[in-house]
């Protein structure tokens, strides 16, 4: 029984300071109108090495545990310019609100052409 007690505050004393070490990155991603809801949120080191990742809430709300350190946070989604921004993470870091701009490019028309056989 001593043995195991003595494991389990062993695995405490290595796991807690993990645990209280994560900060928060939070934030809400609108277009200037309106929030946009399952925006991507992705936290990169910066060899381009992904750290972890979310997506907004219905209410455009986002929130990442990281550990302390220095990361882009890149936020991305279908017909709007991606945001990269620069942060250094010491303690819990409110992004405030980020506004997103619609990417309107134009395709190339298609034509399809079917043949009766």
């Amino acid at each position: 029984m001593k043995t195991q007690m003595r494991t389990f505050a062993f695995l405490m004393l290595i796991l807690i300071p993990g645990i209280f070490n994560a900060q928060r990155i939070t934030g809400k991603v609108t277009d200037r109108t309106e929030v946009i809801p399952f925006v991507n949120v992705t936290i990169i080191k910066d060899n381009d090495q992904i750290i972890t990742g979310t997506t907004t809430d219905e209410n455009g709300l986002f929130s990442i545990k990281v550990e302390p350190g220095t990361y882009d946070v890149e936020v991305s989604f279908v017909g709007y310019a991606k945001i990269k921004k620069r942060v250094s993470v010491e303690d819990d870091i409110n992004l405030g609100t980020i506004n997103m701009k619609v990417d309107a490019q134009s395709l190339n028309e298609i034509v399809l052409v079917s043949e009766r056989r």
